[in-house]
């Protein structure tokens, strides 16, 4: 997660964000005819894990090919995670009236802080951002505080990281900082 972003004079406005930290672990029983819960909801990159516990064979298996546990029986597990929203259903290969759903939601927006990176020249802005060495992180830029575009994607080699945007245009510009799903 984003800790700090340096300090100038010109004001600019900076998100810190985390794509990876929070991901949680739902479970959903697979029962003889039956899953429950039928519907969970979840974030992007939350993980679901399916438990066979009754005695006929069944799999969890999405609609649209995403996952396929295959055909087991009691005490098989599987897990998918999800790394993208929407609504996913799934049903039972065996029992096609077996179904159920998923539910990925988008992590919601994170919080503003204030930021002013350093100007270098009309059309260069530098900035510093604490970060986890290996992990990957986005550097994003906007100049309505809307529309973000990505300016560079990198993998951390230490804990501090100093970025220079050289393409900026507008006088007023917004950035925000990452950390991506390693893969």
């Amino acid at each position: 997660m984003i800790a700090k972003l340096s300090v100038a004079a010109l004001g600019c406005l900076a998100w810190g964000f985390d794509f990876s930290s929070r991901a949680a672990m739902t479970n959903v029983n697979v029962g003889d005819d039956f899953f429950a819960p039928v519907s969970v909801t979840i974030a992007v990159n939350d993980k679901v894990k399916w438990t066979w516990v009754g005695s006929l064979s069944h799999s969890s298996t999405s609609d649209t090919s995403l996952w396929d546990s295959g055909i087991h029986g009691i005490g098989f597990t599987f897990t998918n995670t999800f790394n993208s929203a929407g609504s996913f259903p799934y049903h039972c290969q065996v029992h096609t009236f077996q179904t159920g759903s998923i539910v990925v939601q988008a992590a919601s927006l994170p919080p503003v802080v204030l930021s002013n990176p350093r100007r270098l020249s009309p059309t260069q802005f530098r900035f510093d951002y604490t970060a986890s060495t290996g992990k990957q992180y986005v550097v994003q830029r906007s100049t309505s505080f809307t529309n973000f575009i990505a300016l560079a994607t990198n993998t951390a080699s230490g804990s501090s990281v100093t970025f220079t945007d050289t393409t900026a245009s507008a006088n007023m510009n917004y950035y925000r900082v990452g950390r991506l799903p390693n893969p």
